[in-house]
């Protein structure tokens, strides 16, 4: 064990020696915080050219941005696997610092996932202390890469890492990037990485396990949030099942409602379906209530339509309110509209208001105004509420944000 133990740590400085002695000397120190996008419009060969590199193998090409002058995505992701795996480890380390040159950080963040997956593959220890570099720590997801494939590699070697890291918050990213090698958790090995490192799944790894769930049968998902015995555990997966399935159809995600065994799990699941729809398309569900005869006061998704409405498109939004004929609807509007203008325009919300008063009695919406004006400019909002004639509500607008 003394010998295991000496090897791997020995090996993790020369990891970070070599990598650090490249950074300085071989490419040549980049600008901490400010890479070069220099790969932005580069010329692009012609698909003969290009066809003709692939049947080559693409062995011509020796750098970032020649992979970056063939013509189509796919293409340059058939070069970088080709380049990466004929490389060694410190080419694929100058490689990984030429991807930080590419303008397009969907096509930057790709290149560097894959480089870094083949460091790991090569040499596990130089590519973490690259990863957990200046260079690239704003950007943990590469070193869950790095963990993640070196636990399937050798998890007892990367369980010890991991173990090893200096800091809690390096403890935790090792953890996840461990639990994502082996389903994320629900399975003897994500027992085995919590029982060792003391570190469970975080939210983020949570949630993408119940997404998973989902894709493969929203059936299990749900039978998985009904067998948890902490109702706190039930309302977090809720919560990323019910967005989830409801950014993909709001009326398939409502067939499933009936699955949760306990009836305060079913009303969560489903206000939360219809307040994601509700957010993604608020005029659907503002036609659906605004002419109601009955109560919106506890809706929560009318509230969350409009409060969306207002914040997205207020022409639309005083639109609905002048056409409303429920005195909730007008009520619950005018206020979010009254809002949204003082932050752009305070003297015009006050203006808007007092033409358009209709709310809990008189001057509602004028005290709304008057009360989130004074946040701002007490003055004026205090100027303002002295000029009402009324006395009873002029002392009523004073008491709105005086109180």
């Amino acid at each position: 064990m003394a010998r295991i133990v000496a090897a791997l740590i020995g090996g993790v400085l020369l990891g970070i020696a070599v990598t650090w002695a490249f950074i300085e000397s071989d490419f040549g120190p980049v600008p901490l915080g400010a890479a070069v996008r220099e790969m932005d419009n580069v010329p692009q060969m012609t698909a003969e050219v290009a066809e003709a590199h692939r049947q080559e193998r693409f062995e011509e090409l020796t750098t970032i941005a020649e992979i970056f002058a063939l013509p189509d995505r796919y293409m340059r992701s058939e070069a970088l696997y080709a380049l990466a795996g004929r490389s060694s480890a410190s080419d694929v380390q100058k490689l990984i610092f030429e991807a930080l040159g590419i303008a397009d950080e969907y096509d930057r963040a790709q290149a560097l996932n894959d480089l870094f997956f083949r460091l790991t593959s090569l040499d596990p220890r130089s590519a973490l202390a690259l990863a957990q570099s200046e260079y690239f720590a704003n950007d943990s997801s590469l070193e869950r890469t790095v963990w993640r494939e070196w636990a399937r590699m050798d998890l007892d070697e990367a369980l010890f890492a991991a173990k090893t890291q200096p800091s809690r918050r390096q403890q935790n990213v090792a953890a996840q990037g461990l639990y994502s090698a082996f389903g994320l958790l629900g399975n003897e090995t994500a027992e085995r990485i919590e029982a060792e490192l003391g570190i469970g799944p975080d939210r983020l790894t949570r949630g993408s396990y119940i997404y998973r769930l989902a894709d493969n049968s929203v059936e299990e998902a749900i039978a998985f949030i009904n067998g948890l015995d902490s109702a706190a555990a039930r309302n977090d997966y809720i919560s990323w099942l019910g967005f989830y399935l409801s950014m993909q159809d709001t009326a398939m995600a409502m067939t499933y409602a009936h699955l949760f065994e306990r009836p305060a799990n079913r009303d969560r699941f489903t206000q939360l379906v219809q307040n994601n729809a509700a957010r993604e398309n608020p005029q659907l569900v503002l036609d659906r209530y605004m002419n109601s005869s009955g109560t919106i006061r506890y809706s929560n998704e009318f509230y969350t339509a409009a409060r969306q409405l207002v914040g997205t498109d207020i022409e639309s939004a005083r639109h609905y309110f002048e056409q409303a004929t429920s005195r909730d609807a007008r009520r619950y509007l005018g206020i979010q509209i009254v809002a949204q203008m003082v932050r752009d325009d305070p003297a015009a919300a006050l203006a808007w208001a007092r033409e358009n008063d209709t709310g809990d009695g008189p001057g509602e919406f004028e005290r709304a105004a008057l009360a989130q004006i004074a946040y701002s400019d007490p003055a004026f909002a205090l100027d303002e509420a002295l000029s009402i004639e009324n006395a009873q509500d002029r002392s009523r607008a004073l008491s709105s944000f005086m109180a």
